[in-house]
């Protein structure tokens, strides 16, 4: 199966296939080995991409299942908030 390109994703705006052919591609190029002046950038901009993946992820229901299991665990207990009240009202 060939892999897809970067611009037909891009023409039909599907955003999370996009960035993860933008990780591959990253990727693909920290592999293959990059120029010393060049390799902070590059994987600065491949953390980057693999965070807002995530992101999206989360965004779309994919999130982590581990905090997923912590909020419904919450929830039972009748604390779904993540942030305390404050303790001193004064």
């Amino acid at each position: 199966m060939a892999r897809r390109k970067l611009a037909p994703a891009t023409k039909d705006g599907d955003r999370l296939e996009m960035l993860q052919l933008l990780a591959g591609m990253l990727a693909k190029r920290l592999d293959q080995g990059v120029d010393d002046k060049s390799l902070a950038s590059v994987a600065k901009q491949y953390r980057d991409t693999l965070r807002e993946i995530e992101e999206l992820k989360g965004a779309n229901g994919g999130g982590d299942q581990e905090i997923d299991e912590l909020m419904q665990a919450r929830a039972a207990k009748g604390r779904p908030g993540a942030v305390r009240e404050r303790r001193n009202s004064g």
